[in-house]
């Protein structure tokens, strides 16, 4: 590899990958010479690199999803690839501006000033059509804000570019081209360490009217606090705990992400919230990974724009999954959680994904919803997401997409309640505390719970819901 001011071009990578680009992208070699390669697979000599090492460039962290996505180009229109080569090489891109205008003024066919002119216009649309082509695909939604409680565990050994580690959440969500809305507001994506987590507990009871509220609780946490004596530490897990539960009850979402689930001392009380609890040896098997079985095809999180590319015949009866066919993909590296199950103090809880790895039996929860009949919130659980290039890295793969599905889901599922006065019953009472807020709400910010159709006013349309759900 070598350095061009501040670019640093993988060229080795490219040439090595030359016929594969030019076959996949039907030969169009504009795109190889624009960025320099020629098609005898020869550089100029200006550009040869001092490293064309190959195995030297994959054992680079940052490599690695290139070698994965290169496979994916056969599927791209030119527009698209483009777009993913500028994703990829974005601090080069006064580098192909050099080379678009030797290019196509050594053709006569622009000014130096038209050059620009253009260039400058292609790497807008590159931006926007990249963004919108390798990023994870959701319906329109409102802008979102996304708290985080995060802590350090590393069972295996694992390099930081492989591991998902406390702040990679937080970087991912909060780059552009995500496929998520994320509000402007400040703090909008807030990732807490466990050993705050009186700031999260704070940050939870804020009412959900409150523009500072979030929408959506991401619990990557595999233990409770550890910075202060025991019973401290106790009790600020528990008022989190009581916080989170009430942050359900008022229409919040919750993802327990990966080892969110994984039991440790003290973390009973939110475990049970959450639905199901892993325990236990987690081996790391770089061999077959773990299936990841659709077994809820319905469902908005295992389908909205999920590429399955296997079929499995599976049945888990014990975890409510009849014996069927499933749509699959697999994650190779991955954690497996050998004993991960669904707490006896469940209410509705239903299996999303399952795997079929034969270790300590064949049938294994991956990923649940979780609800109670008081929470107007759901809580979502997956536990993928150890090997960080497959389950943050990739914004257009599979567990990207699950991730970006269920911040969706869970920040949306809560719908406006006709029990108004909380007692479990729509009724007179309900009809009459509407009827007293009748007109414009007084400010859009703030609660406006009989506005069940939230366009800003409570009118005949709140009635006719009220009736609908009366009793």
């Amino acid at each position: 590899m070598k350095k061009y001011g501040i670019c640093e071009i993988h060229f080795p990578w490219l040439k090595h990958h030359q016929s594969r680009l030019k076959n996949a992208t039907n030969g169009r070699g504009f795109m190889l010479k624009l960025l320099g390669i020629r098609r005898g697979g020869t550089h100029p000599s200006s550009l040869a690199p001092q490293d064309s090492s190959l195995a030297h460039l994959n054992s680079q962290p940052k490599m690695r999803p290139l070698f994965k996505e290169i496979g994916n180009f056969e599927k791209r229109s030119t527009v698209q690839i483009i777009g993913w080569l500028y994703s990829r090489f974005r601090p080069c891109v006064r580098y192909m501006a050099r080379r678009l205008k030797d290019f196509l003024m050594s053709r006569g066919v622009l000014s130096y000033s038209a050059v620009v002119q253009r260039f400058i216009v292609s790497v807008g649309v590159v931006v926007m059509v990249s963004q919108a082509a390798f990023a994870a695909e959701l319906p329109p939604h409102d802008p979102l804000r996304i708290l985080i409680v995060s802590d350090y565990v590393n069972p295996h050994g694992l390099p930081p570019e492989d591991l998902t580690e406390p702040g990679d959440l937080s970087a991912t969500l909060g780059q552009h081209g995500t496929g998520l809305k994320i509000s402007h507001t400040p703090n909008s994506i807030l990732e807490i360490p466990t050993n705050s987590i009186e700031l999260a507990t704070q940050a939870l009871s804020v009412s959900l009217c409150d523009p500072d509220a979030y929408d959506v609780l991401i619990y990557f946490a595999h233990r409770i606090p550890n910075n202060g004596s025991a019973a401290n530490n106790i009790a600020r897990q528990e008022a989190f705990t009581e916080a989170v539960e009430n942050y359900l009850v008022a229409g919040g979402g919750m993802i327990s992400f990966h080892h969110g689930s994984y039991i440790t001392s003290g973390k009973q009380s939110i475990q049970s919230v959450i639905g199901a609890s892993a325990y236990g040896s987690v081996p790391w098997n770089i061999v077959d990974g773990q299936n990841v079985i659709n077994v809820s095809p319905l469902h908005f999180i295992t389908s909205n724009s999920i590429e399955y590319t296997a079929q499995v015949n599976y049945s888990d009866l014990d975890r409510g999954v009849p014996a069927g066919t499933y749509r699959s993909f697999n994650n190779t590296p991955d954690e497996r959680y050998l004993n991960f199950e669904i707490n006896d103090d469940v209410s509705e809880f239903e299996v999303l994904f399952g795997s079929n790895y034969s270790q300590n039996g064949s049938t294994h929860l991956l990923g649940f919803t979780h609800k109670r009949p008081e929470w107007k919130g759901i809580v979502f659980g997956y536990q993928p997401g150890e090997y960080q290039p497959n389950a943050l890295d990739d914004l257009e793969g599979n567990n990207f997409q699950i991730l970006a599905n269920a911040i969706y889901y869970v920040s949306s599922f809560a719908e406006p309640s006709a029990d108004l006065n909380g007692d479990g019953t729509v009724n007179m009472d309900d009809l009459l505390i509407m009827l007293s807020a009748w007109g414009d709400c007084p400010d859009r910010n703030e609660c406006c719970p009989a506005d069940l159709d939230e366009d800003g006013a409570v009118g005949t349309s709140d009635i006719l819901i009220l009736f609908e759900q009366w009793g």
